[in-house]
């Protein structure tokens, strides 16, 4: 099946306790950012978005004041416009919890966007020619393991967020002066193992990261090849444990 917009407001929307939206196609959504026009908006509790395709759509999913929702194996493909700040997210996460965001593939938008969304798995995505392979703001506990963020400008950049678990994941070819494999601003306990950095204009950028007082940063067993920096201090935080990276 194919949804087509009739090109106003959101294309589907997914609202209210334990629905799904599995395995069809969503073409298009209204054209007003600033009303965040979507493929699909999911509101609610123990909803799924399962298998879906997602093309020339504004925005491709968003999930509102949501907990416990699955968004998994989607395929979100962005207007592509050059000007990146003119495309809309292609997943936007607000106010969800409890969460997972898994298996999806995301190619030609803006962002993947995590804000004041606590305890989440966001495993297995791969995202690529995009802005930010994942943008968290305000968001805590969540875990990010083994996903792939190719050819962005920002792999993943963590704002204000506390007790981040990344592991597993690669970051490569963030490229040109703003490219970052993975960045942190005013972020506490977080811990990188184990993730890959290949030819990034800077592998690691720290700003102002531990922020909260008696928490560390650890950083174990990552490797970097091929950078201009592996890691860059913006300022020179204390309690960054480096251990057994390469």
């Amino acid at each position: 099946a194919v949804i087509v917009t009739s090109g106003e407001g959101t294309t589907v929307r997914l609202h209210g306790t334990g629905s799904s939206a599995i395995g069809f196609s969503i073409q298009g959504s209204g054209s007003r950012y600033d009303l965040l026009d979507a493929a699909l908006e999911l509101q609610g509790e123990e909803l799924q978005a399962i298998g879906l395709h997602i093309t020339e759509a504004v925005y491709g999913i968003i999930a509102n004041r949501s907990k416990r929702i699955k968004l998994s194996e989607n395929f979100v493909v962005g207007t592509g416009q050059e000007a990146m700040g003119l495309r809309g997210d292609g997943i936007r996460v607000w106010e969800t919890y409890d969460s997972e965001i898994s298996n999806n593939r995301m190619s030609g938008a803006r962002d993947m966007v995590i804000w004041y969304s606590n305890g989440n798995q966001i495993f297995r995505n791969e995202v690529r020619d995009c802005r930010y392979g994942t943008h968290l703001m305000y968001s805590h506990d969540n875990r990010v393991v083994q996903n792939k963020y190719v050819n962005n400008v920002v792999g993943l950049f963590s704002m204000y967020s506390q007790r981040l678990h990344l592991e597993e994941n690669i970051f490569a070819a963030s490229s040109g002066s703003a490219g970052i494999g993975l960045g942190m601003k005013e972020s506490s306990d977080l811990r990188l193992i184990n993730n890959l950095f290949i030819g990034n204009e800077r592998g690691m950028y720290f700003d102002n990261s531990p922020f909260e007082r008696d928490t560390t940063i650890d950083i174990e067993g990552n490797q970097f090849y091929f950078s201009s920096v592996a890691l860059d201090f913006h300022e020179s935080p204390k309690n960054v444990i480096l251990k057994n990276n390469v």
